[in-house]
């Protein structure tokens, strides 16, 4: 995948910003949190492919080509988004203390307001995450920023709250059913005209009884045989 993420990412981090010339900083988010995750897993071949060098202990493929010209634009790239982005961050700090000194009469106005300030929160996450990213590759010791040490991207944070609940709830709901089946084996419930009979035994009892039964009525048929 670094072929194609590369060149779209480099493409989106201009090397002067202008009144024409403005950064999209959600999707270089996106972009950047790509290039980190699957660089990281072949630091080598990044080499090869821009002229970033990590040291990771393993041999590396050495080609002739120089990258110098290549490298020293990317740096160019990555220093220019990150100024911009911790610039950004600062502006976007402005208008959050403008919003909260801001008072809204209806409800329709308080709804806006509120929207206003997730938005300016949100875009200020995603410029640290940005800003962040681009100064770890920038470094003297490049450095990728995957797995455990990925930033949480800007607009995931709900859902990723919502898998960490949903995968505690799923084993509170495996140690319920195997709470259930130890129960049932040892009640009896209620049959027909007020006999107690047992409860019925877990998915494997049951099948055990059944083959049970049916070895016992082959042997019986053997021996009614002979």
């Amino acid at each position: 995948m670094l072929p194609v993420v590369y060149p779209v990412l480099l493409s989106m981090m201009p090397t002067e910003v202008t009144e024409e010339i403005k950064i999209q900083y959600p999707p270089i988010e996106c972009l950047l949190y790509t290039f980190h995750q699957t660089a990281s897993r072949v630091p080598g071949f990044l080499h090869t492919l821009c002229g970033i060098r990590i040291n990771t202990g393993q041999p590396e493929c050495k080609l002739d080509e120089d990258h110098t010209e290549k490298l020293a634009d990317l740096k160019l790239r990555l220093k220019v988004l990150s100024s911009q982005a911790n610039d950004f961050i600062k502006k976007l700090q402005q208008v959050e203390a403008k919003l909260g000194q801001t008072k809204a009469e209806d409800d329709a106005a308080k709804k806006e307001l509120a929207t206003k300030k997730s938005a300016c929160k949100q875009s200020q996450v995603t410029c640290r995450n940005v800003a962040r990213m681009a100064s770890a590759l920038n470094e003297q010791s490049p450095k990728f920023l995957a797995d455990g040490e990925a930033p949480v991207l800007s607009w995931k944070p709900m859902a990723q709250a919502g898998q960490k609940r949903a995968a505690e709830g799923g084993q509170g709901g495996r140690g319920g059913r195997g709470g259930g089946q130890q129960q049932g084996g040892g009640k009896r419930q209620q049959g027909a005209g007020g006999k107690p009979q047992a409860a019925p035994q877990g998915g494997r009892g049951g099948r055990g009884g059944m083959r049970g039964g049916m070895r016992g009525g082959m042997r019986g048929r053997g021996r009614g045989r002979n």
